[in-house]
């Protein structure tokens, strides 16, 4: 057996999945390495390497490093749900029938999907 160097797969990112604060402190310390070894490279070069290094998507990449370059900072992702709850339109929604009024227009863009 050589005496070369195992290295395990690259675990990828699940599609859908938002990157934590600690991946994306990954990659903007990638791209500073990159940087470092060939400063001539190209952003897009940059990108590609970075992705195939840590298993993250291109898009992923580009946009943690544009981020840091505007910012120099990097925000972690919001985990808070967007969308509310589906009790609270059921709630509201049954609440109008109660009281027996016509739904605003407002709220019929709430129950078509």
């Amino acid at each position: 057996m050589d005496n070369a160097a195992v290295v395990s797969p690259i675990r990828k990112n699940p599609c859908g999945k938002p990157v934590s604060s600690d991946k994306r402190i990954m990659i903007v310390n990638a791209y500073k390495s990159e940087l470092m070894k060939n400063p001539n490279i190209t952003l897009r070069d940059c990108r590609i390497v970075i992705s195939k290094n840590l298993g993250i998507g291109q898009r992923t990449v580009s946009n943690v490093i544009s981020e840091y370059n505007t910012i120099k900072t990097v925000t972690s992702p919001c985990k808070t749900r967007q969308k509310k709850p589906i009790k609270i339109y059921m709630m509201i929604y049954n609440l109008i029938q109660f009281v027996d009024m016509s739904i605003p227009f407002g709220l019929t863009r709430l129950f078509r999907h």
